[in-house]
């Protein structure tokens, strides 16, 4: 701590012998451990807690320690600020990194007891090994392939991916993707994706892409009628996990499009705009009837504190939006309306209508 106190920005400390200490760095340095030493904390819920520009390298171990309370959770490397990881062995029963939702943690290399995929850097991999111990990061040549041929960013995939190809995107990446295709484009999830990707169309997980969260595949399409279709009929291929519709343009139903149900539990469309408009437009927008534990899932969710108007704005006005248990719902959230303008919304199987649960409430 001594060392790291006297520290000015951009000089580089070397730990060069054991030592038992939880250590705080609030400059932009460089903390290098050599080889087979060990920092081990004695504070359970940080041997290392950085609220600067921290970058960690070398080839020793950084191990959480320290006496926890019943209930508490040990901390091997706690983010207040931005945080490099490029080496060491980092060590944790629980927690090998905690980092607050604004802060930023990049790892690029070294070896973690538990999996490092929320923080990989651009082209890195975090692979187990084989006695299950720890994950291994390391840095690839590329970033996704189409079957064999290998390609430096996902942009790049998606541009030359052709039809009922599947693009195999390997590693973590932090591109802008301009979506340019006009038919549904299916990238394999393999966990180590965690990159932002900003894009015209809705959300997954840290990524921003319109998409449908299957199995460990996103599945992108300009057009939602298109996606519910090439979901629904490739289910088998998806084995069967259920998952999330994301949207994120005002939606106008061009036909009748019904969402499909997997394994007991339904699908549902979430809506990402903070004022977004569903037009029925004379069609009807149901899920598979399905009857499960929980009475169904609800077609439409809005997203806490979005304003969504449903309407139909067909002159025959049959447009009509049927749900399992409920058809829209809009959390326990004051901020979250949702507001027929026009067209229909009715439930078919089991409802909830405790006041303990008030989804599917419209205005």
């Amino acid at each position: 701590q001594k060392a790291l106190d006297a520290s000015d920005d951009g000089d580089t400390v070397y730990l060069i012998a054991d030592t038992t200490e939880s250590v705080l760095s609030y400059a932009n340095i460089t903390l290098h451990i050599n080889e087979g030493v060990t920092l081990t904390g004695n504070v359970y819920y940080y041997t290392i807690f950085n609220g600067g520009e921290l970058t960690i390298e070398g080839e020793g171990t950084i191990k959480a320690g320290g006496t926890k309370p019943a209930g508490q959770l040990y901390i091997a490397l706690y983010n207040s600020g931005t945080m490099y990881v490029k080496g060491c062995t980092i060590e944790s029963a629980n927690h090998v990194i905690y980092e607050n939702a604004a802060d930023k943690t990049v790892v690029t290399g070294g070896k973690f007891t538990k999996t490092p995929a929320p923080w990989l850097g651009r082209g890195c991999i975090a692979t187990q090994t084989a006695d299950k111990k720890y994950y291994f990061v390391e840095q690839l040549s590329y970033i996704a392939k189409i079957g064999e041929t290998e390609y430096d960013s996902l942009q790049a995939a998606i541009n030359a991916v052709q039809e009922d190809e599947m693009i195999d995107l390997v590693c973590a990446t932090d591109e802008t993707i301009n979506f340019n295709k006009d038919f549904v484009v299916a990238i394999k999830n393999n966990g180590n994706n965690y990159g932002t990707i900003t894009g015209a169309m809705g959300v997954w997980e840290r990524w921003t892409a319109q998409y449908s969260n299957v199995a460990n595949y996103v599945v992108v399409s300009k057009s939602m009628e298109d996606l519910v279709e090439h979901v629904t009929t490739n289910l088998a291929k998806y084995s069967g996990i259920h998952g999330r519709f994301y949207i994120y343009d005002d939606w106008k139903l061009a036909r009748d499009v019904t969402i499909p149900t997997v394994n007991d539990l339904s699908q549902s469309i979430f809506t990402i705009k903070d004022t977004f408009t569903l037009d029925l437009n004379g069609f009807a927008l149901e899920q598979a009837a399905v009857v499960n534990s929980h009475g169904g899932y609800p077609t439409i969710v809005a997203n806490y504190g979005k304003k969504v108007t449903i309407k139909d704005s067909s002159e025959a006005q049959t447009g009509i939006l049927c749900g399992i248990g409920w058809a829209v719902d809009i959390y326990d959230d004051p901020k979250t309306c949702v507001t027929l303008e026009s067209g229909t919304i009715t439930t078919h199987g089991a409802v909830n209508k405790s006041a303990s649960d008030m989804r599917g409430r419209v205005i």
